[in-house]
């Protein structure tokens, strides 16, 4: 994990780019993003990352596990 431009990411050496964590977690299953904020915590040094990783799902237009998993899959 790693945070960059304010933004939560995964770095892993299979992957060509990070990836926003919100959009592994979606492909994951957990497609609420209440359910997301439950699970990272509601501490306030959070919340100031994971609002901009949750507003770049929403503009990729990921809001199911399916789109996730279809949008990494073109990489």
């Amino acid at each position: 994990m790693v945070v960059k431009y304010e933004r939560i990411l995964l770095r892993h050496n299979t992957f060509a780019d990070d990836v926003p964590v919100v959009v592994v977690l979606k492909a994951m299953g957990i497609e609420s993003d209440h359910e997301i904020v439950q699970m990272v915590g509601r501490d306030p040094k959070y919340a100031g990352i994971l609002n901009p990783s949750l507003q770049e799902c929403a503009a990729l237009k990921i809001y199911t596990s399916y789109q996730a998993l279809e949008i990494y899959t073109i990489y």
